[in-house]
């Protein structure tokens, strides 16, 4: 186990706004941080370390990260869960870095990607207080692949025999927005050549996919059929983060 404290924190109240400091953040499974811009599903928490901005030159607000750490730590890292108070978070994966938050941030991109930024999901809600003792606990769930064509596997993976997910809830899922519906199928086609079952992630009319030409058999061999589609959507969004299964 590893101890820090909370530093800073920050909520966004509007569309590409400068972050805001706040004292205390209230935190929730389903809502996320209550008072700042919702995000899309999974409701995700950035996290950052002071080391992180004083290595790279980055102010806190800069950063966009919600929560500062200072302390002794190790490195942020999935699958690691964090309490603060009677809060709890799991690390996902890192956030990625990007040329419009670089630029809302005043830094150069180059700089901005070096920062260490996590997202973790509410497991335990409360109250996280300005200056609250941190503790951090490594490898007690399994950790999440960092990049989104690995994840994109990992995800395939998740996802039960004789059920769908629409690309779209599928992009969502892996925390990658909808401009990279072009990349997908190229994921899932290689996810298909290793032998996982891309034929269950459809597109967004639950048509037969390009990634997967032996989807409508391999469906059928499930025991699901075309009609059925519709009726037998996975919750990937809530299977893949709300379960609160530990690795130990």
């Amino acid at each position: 186990m590893s101890t820090s404290h909370v530093s800073q924190l920050f909520i966004k109240l509007a569309r590409e706004a400068d972050m805001t400091e706040q004292t205390y953040l209230d935190v929730d499974p389903v809502a996320g941080i209550l008072r700042s811009l919702p995000t899309s599903p999974p409701r995700q928490v950035n996290i950052t370390t002071a080391g992180s901005l004083q290595n790279n030159d980055v102010s806190a607000a800069g950063s966009r990260a919600n929560i500062i750490i200072s302390g002794e730590m190790g490195s942020l890292r999935s699958g690691a869960r964090v309490t603060i108070g009677q809060t709890q978070m799991r690390i996902t994966f890192p956030c990625e870095p990007c040329a419009h938050g670089a630029r809302l941030a005043g830094t150069p991109l180059g700089r901005f990607r070096q920062l260490d930024r996590h997202l973790a999901v509410i497991t335990s809600p409360g109250r996280i207080g300005h200056s609250e003792h941190a503790a951090f606990e490594y490898d007690v769930y399994p950790p999440v692949p960092g990049d989104f064509k690995a994840r994109a596997a990992w995800a395939v993976g998740q996802i039960p025999a004789g059920t769908v997910v629409r690309s779209p809830e599928f992009l969502t899922a892996i925390g990658a927005s909808r401009s990279y519906h072009r990349a997908l199928p190229g994921w899932l086609r290689q996810a298909v050549d290793r032998g996982l079952p891309g034929h269950r992630v459809l597109p967004a009319d639950l048509a037969p996919p390009s990634w997967s030409p032996e989807a409508v058999r391999k469906l059928a061999d499930e025991g699901l059929h075309p009609g059925a589609y519709g009726a037998a959507i996975w919750p990937l969004v809530s299977a893949l983060w709300s379960n609160q299964t530990s690795a130990t």
